[in-house]
């Protein structure tokens, strides 16, 4: 029976990388239109009935290949989102960061902090990782032995439907970019579903989407 088991689990993987050939999604500029928002609830060690806090990422601009996301955030996944912060990512630089099979360019964001009730003016540079843990810009399936990364996949039920969804895990380097994407959802490909942080130790909690759609 585990023999059987092995060798239905190895036919999957074998008709995903197929399917795709070499590539996993990344995420398109289609996917970011004034107004889209994607929602992101955190739980403690794995307590999915007890939530601490929500993120909501909204996009507020896009001008070329830019975008503006808005930063939200409420306690216990209740009442109203308050603004915290924006930041503008070139998709450009996302597109371009993996041109080269396991050396990743490192890109920056540009932060626009809440003073005073007013967005900052002067951007604050920063690594792009509040971008990158949310929206997968690795498009490499990674399968060789002395690669780098390692794309690991695993299937999800949603809305009683399956999808599924793949890590691009980096093996020798310690990341915060460790998200689980969905890769053949219709709306979300790219778009990250789960993270988990400090797995093992007393600080674990962990990351669901838990909501996502359109702004009139």
């Amino acid at each position: 029976m585990k023999h059987l088991r092995l060798l239905f689990l190895v036919g999957i993987l074998m008709s995903i990388q197929s399917s795709f050939a070499g590539e996993i999604p990344i995420v398109s500029r289609e996917q970011f239109k004034v107004g889209n928002y994607w929602v992101w609830t955190y739980y403690t060690d794995g307590d999915f009935s007890k939530p601490y806090s929500s993120e909501k990422y909204e996009v507020v601009s896009v001008e070329g290949t830019r975008v503006t996301i808005e930063l939200q955030s409420r306690p216990q996944d209740r009442g109203e989102f308050t603004s915290k912060v924006r930041f503008r990512a070139d998709f450009t630089q996302c597109e371009n960061a993996f041109q080269r099979r396991d050396v990743k360019v490192n890109f920056m964001v540009a932060l626009f902090p809440l003073e005073n009730g007013n967005w900052a003016k002067t951007p604050i540079p920063s690594p792009a990782t509040i971008f990158e843990e949310k929206f997968n810009c690795n498009p490499i399936l990674h399968s060789k032995k002395n690669s780098m990364y390692e794309t690991r996949f695993e299937t999800m039920k949603m809305q009683s439907e399956a999808f599924e969804l793949f890590q691009q895990w980096p093996k020798y380097s310690k990341s915060q970019i460790l998200a689980f994407y969905f890769l053949d959802h219709p709306q979300l490909k790219g778009v990250a579903y789960k993270k988990d942080f400090n797995p093992n130790t007393s600080g674990h909690y962990e990351m669901r989407l838990t909501d996502w759609g359109s702004l009139p």
